[in-house]
């Protein structure tokens, strides 16, 4: 075998034409699992396009316009889930100490109670630069979209639609808007 030899030149050589049809197949069912989760929905990847925000007609919000040319840092979180607040106040504290003119922080809680929501970010002292908003200010494919199977996941988005990151610290947060 020279290092000039595919994968595939090497079942060829190694195992014949019709077994390496048998290969071709496996791998390309093989990848399609890979490519897309059990919902059929592609996997979030980093340099592609994030999934869309798309308001509901029941949202507290009238448009996203002011997240245009910006990065978005989103956190979905749940009030049952600690660890999931605390990530919540965590970013809600990097996101506004940086120029609010490069980064804007959307807070999506994920629980059904908005009045129970509300008091938890008081009491955890989200800042109030955050825009806050919940579930059920999205469409219901969010969830879905961003793959939130718990209520804690965060993002970043550029200002150009794309995922920069799942799960930023701060200091890729900062070597970002540096």
């Amino acid at each position: 075998k020279t290092s000039d030899m595919t994968l595939v030149d090497y079942c060829v050589t190694k195992t014949g034409y019709c077994e390496n049809q048998v290969f071709i197949f496996i791998f390309c069912i093989r990848r399609f699992f890979i490519i897309f989760n059990a919902n059929g929905k592609p996997f979030l990847e980093i340099g592609k396009e994030a999934p869309a925000l798309t308001l509901s007609s029941h949202s507290r919000l009238n448009d996203l316009s002011d997240l245009d040319g910006k990065y978005v840092v989103i956190n979905f979180w749940n009030p049952n889930d600690p660890v999931s607040r605390i990530n919540n106040r965590r970013l809600s504290d990097i996101t506004s100490n940086l120029n609010s003119s490069k980064v804007k922080f959307v807070s999506i809680c994920t629980g059904e109670n908005d009045v129970l929501a509300n008091e938890i970010m008081k009491v955890d002292n989200v800042s109030d630069k955050t825009i806050s908003l919940s579930a059920k200010d999205f469409t219901p494919q969010i969830t879905e979209d961003f793959q939130i199977n718990t209520g804690n996941r965060s993002f970043m988005i550029d200002p150009f639609g794309n995922l920069v990151s799942i799960s930023p610290t701060e200091e890729f947060i900062n070597s970002i808007l540096s």
